[in-house]
């Protein structure tokens, strides 16, 4: 846990580093391209999850010796859809230039690798975590975590300027994937490989596919759409102010969701257990929703010194702003408390339903109503914010 959250500081520095050194305009496309490359990463995040369940469930079984054969078939499953999706992505990278206003196709098609390593990666993180190697585990976020900042700084100082970070990023991911698979041969040095029914893992993994899938796609659609959709739909200084409101009024989000390491283990625990897990849920809820609140009174009161602080004085006039990205922000940080608190339990068809036709509207309304930034947020975090208040009165009432 401690490593996971020194790993998120050190992603936060990376935001106050590439703010400083690129320009206000180099720092929205640059935020944008990297929202973008969350969201196609996305299934990498979906198979991780199910290789790391279906890795848990053969050592709790004591069934060792096909951890390896189980790995090996997900590996190299995963590597052909990373592959795929990347020659997908390649092919449309015209158009998402377009879409975006980047005007640099190769920025897109940068973008479009990092997510086929990232997907391909996801495969040995999830291995990793599905064998209990926790320090490794968390150690693969730390050395990607690293190895963006330092290179995306010697890159943007040698003048690579938007391509700086993405190069960087790139890098992070190749060094990661390298300790990955030295991790994994020195586990699996002298284990046999001993075949495993492929029809039966690919059962096993799918009858809870839909669930993940759409789930982890909501979360990052959510998360990231609010950067992708006003570089679409505003000019690249808007996207850069936003971008660096957006970084500080997340310090909201990310300080708050740190209840989601305490709170999922004692979710599945209890649900194992067959005990009722709503007052816990309603305890986090509150205890989520007061640190919110004291992180909105100090970003109100300290909001252009932290601007000042971290990003420098070209960034001062995205103070006004930050206050229109928390009412975006606070919703998704209650929606993703909920989510990861729903995942933990064995009802989730609601949630499920309910969330993805929450995320339809709020991208649907944000394409019709975009005359301004304060305009498209109040919507996107009002449409929300229903769901949001919809889930917790089903959570609180069901039986």
């Amino acid at each position: 846990m401690a490593m996971m959250i020194g790993v998120g500081g050190i992603n936060y520095l990376f935001q106050i580093v590439i703010g400083r050194t690129l320009t206000i305009e180099e720092y929205g496309t640059v935020n944008s391209l990297l929202s973008l490359t969350s969201i196609i990463s996305v299934p990498g995040t979906i198979l991780a999850m199910i290789i790391s369940k279906q890795i848990s469930i053969a050592l709790a079984k004591g069934n060792t010796s096909a951890v390896k054969s189980l790995a090996r078939i997900f590996i190299i499953a995963t590597c052909l859809i990373g592959l795929g999706l990347v020659l997908i992505e390649i092919c449309l990278s015209g158009w998402i230039g377009r879409y975006l206003h980047v005007n640099e196709t190769g920025y897109v098609v940068i973008c479009c690798v990092i997510s086929g390593l990232t997907i391909t990666l996801q495969s040995f993180a999830g291995t990793i975590q599905g064998m209990q190697k926790f320090f490794e585990y968390g150690f693969q976020s730390f050395i990607t975590a690293i190895c963006k900042i330092g290179f995306s700084v010697l890159l943007i100082i040698s003048g690579f300027k938007v391509g700086g970070p993405l190069w960087g990023m790139l890098i992070a991911q190749v060094a990661t994937l390298c300790y990955c698979m030295r991790v994994l041969q020195r586990a699996f040095s002298g284990e046999n490989y001993i075949p495993v029914d492929i029809k039966q893992t690919l059962w096993n993994c799918s009858r809870d596919l839909w669930v993940i899938a759409l789930g982890q796609l909501n979360i990052s659609i959510l998360t990231n759409c609010d950067l992708i959709l006003v570089k679409r739909f505003f000019d690249e200084t808007d996207a850069g102010i936003y971008s660096a409101a957006i970084i500080i009024a997340r310090l909201v989000m990310y300080v708050s969701t740190m209840l989601i390491y305490v709170l999922f283990p004692k979710v599945a625990n209890q649900t194992a257990q067959g005990k009722d897990t709503q007052k816990l849920f309603l305890k986090s809820l509150v205890a989520n929703l007061v640190i919110i609140a004291a992180g909105c009174a100090g970003i109100a009161l300290l909001g252009k010194w932290i601007i000042q602080l971290f990003l420098g004085n070209a960034y001062l006039q995205s103070y006004d702003m930050i206050k229109i990205a928390l009412v975006y922000i606070v919703p998704v940080s209650v929606f993703t408390i909920i989510t990861n608190y729903v995942s933990a339990t064995d009802k989730v068809c609601f949630f499920t339903v309910s969330s993805t036709v929450g995320t339809v509207l709020v991208l649907t309304a944000a394409c019709v109503f975009h005359a301004t930034i304060m305009q498209m947020l109040l919507i996107m975090g009002f449409i929300l914010a229903m769901v949001c208040m919809v889930n917790i009165i089903h959570i609180l009432v069901r039986k």
